[in-house]
């Protein structure tokens, strides 16, 4: 998207300084590999499940860069800066979906290790409760004491089965979401430093010699450290963001197209105005001689062009109100921003909007500037939000030197005292 967006800045600059038609075959070359690029991108995501619609964006990136480029080699950086614009308009929906998916995938994945996790605890607590059961029923001597010994080995390895998880999931997520990779390595260490299977490990002994009462006990013990391992993860699943720094960067990036686009509308390019100005003078020429009636029907044609020039601009400003309205109704819904939301929906439906816009592009504005400094002030937040996170995990002891700096600061409490 980057590299597109200077790709477009250079064919702006090139049709307002009149390029050469080498240097523009220049900027048809640089924007041929930019494509090629793209095509490397599409062909590597043929393999992965649940993207088409991110490869339908690729190849309509590709097909208006391939436009770009033609422009360019014709000598009409117009066409190409046009063409530009719409392959960064769908390399930006290829983004926002690919950081959709990602999101999906994450939540999938962390969803299931909660899931797990909390599997294991009701197992093991399970185990306790039939294994007082028998010691009930039976008074310690039972034939199902085997079994029960199997399903506690079987929740032992299922355990370091999890916690392999843990790490492999932690690497998956690192390169989109490296807080919550860090957090999810950093659970799974405390989790084997926590060694659960001790417990587990008494109670299959337990087991062995049909001392059910006493197996019990040890299972209840890592029952508990399984329910905390769980709700731990849990916490983290709940972390996934509803939009990426990426997805906003995306929108911010929307926004100042769209002023771009405004800024376009309100001014005539050079062409139309030559244009205009070549049929006013045909218009002067034929009037001479042909008295006042072909003067006044000059004037009607001229107030027809100038109301239908005035129509086609509001239908211009509008589309563009339309357009990043819908942006952030979507941003809102997904963040649960209720600011955002009514912002997009005062953009689709200004009050008014017929009067605001014959009024000129001021309204426009506005509605634009309220929506890049709401969507900073987004992107502003998430980041204090991310380097807090990083201090805060930075700054904890590990588990196993928790008790010494907590008695350090006793003491240290206790000599300001005297």
């Amino acid at each position: 998207v980057d590299t597109q967006s200077n790709m477009n800045t250079r064919f702006r600059r090139a049709e307002r300084l009149n390029s050469s038609r080498e240097e523009l075959r220049e900027l048809s070359g640089f924007q041929e590999e930019i494509e090629t690029k793209v095509a490397r991108l599409n062909h590597e995501l043929l393999q992965s499940e649940g993207l088409e619609q991110v490869r339908g964006n690729l190849k309509q990136a590709q097909k208006e860069m391939d436009f770009a480029a033609s422009g360019a080699r014709r000598g009409d950086p117009g066409k190409s800066k046009r063409s530009g614009d719409r392959a960064k308009q769908s390399l930006l929906n290829a983004s926002d979906r690919m950081s959709t998916r990602l999101e999906q995938m994450a939540s999938r994945a962390l969803s299931s290790l909660e899931k797990a996790a909390r599997s294991l605890a009701t197992r093991e607590a399970a185990a306790a409760a039939a294994e007082s059961r028998e010691q009930q029923a039976n008074g310690g001597e039972s034939g199902s004491a085997e079994a029960l010994r199997d399903e506690q080995k079987a929740i032992f390895e299922d355990l370091n089965a999890l916690l392999s998880e843990f790490d492999k999931t932690g690497v998956e997520l690192e390169d989109h979401y490296s807080e919550l990779s860090q957090e999810l390595f950093e659970l799974a260490q405390k989790t084997r430093e926590a060694r659960i299977d001790k417990p587990m490990t008494r109670a299959t002994n337990a087991l062995l010699y049909e001392r059910f009462d006493r197996a019990a006990k040890e299972q209840e013990r890592a029952a508990d450290q399984l329910g905390a391992l769980a709700r731990d993860m849990g916490d983290i699943s709940g972390k996934v963001p509803s939009m990426t720094q990426e997805q906003l960067n995306n929108l911010m990036e929307r926004i100042e197209d769209a002023r771009r686009e405004l800024a376009e509308a309100g001014s005539p390019s050079e062409g139309e105005g030559e244009g205009k100005g070549e049929g006013e003078g045909k218009g002067e020429g034929e009037g001479k001689g042909e008295g006042e009636g072909e003067g006044q029907g000059n004037g009607s044609g001229q107030g027809r062009s100038t109301e239908d020039g005035s129509n086609e601009q509001q239908t211009e400003l509008e589309g563009i109100l339309q357009e990043i309205g819908g942006r952030l109704m979507q941003a809102g819904g997904m963040m649960k921003n209720e600011t955002l939301t009514k912002l997009g929906q005062d953009m689709q439906a200004p009050e008014g909007s017929t009067d605001a816009m014959d009024a000129g592009n001021g309204n426009v504005e506005d509605y634009l500037d309220t929506a890049k400094r709401l969507v900073q002030r987004l992107i502003n937040e998430n980041q204090i939000s991310r380097k807090s996170r990083v201090i805060k995990q930075s700054s904890q002891a590990p588990e196993k030197y928790k008790s010494l700096v907590e008695e350090y600061f006793k003491e240290l409490a206790e000599e300001e005292e005297q």
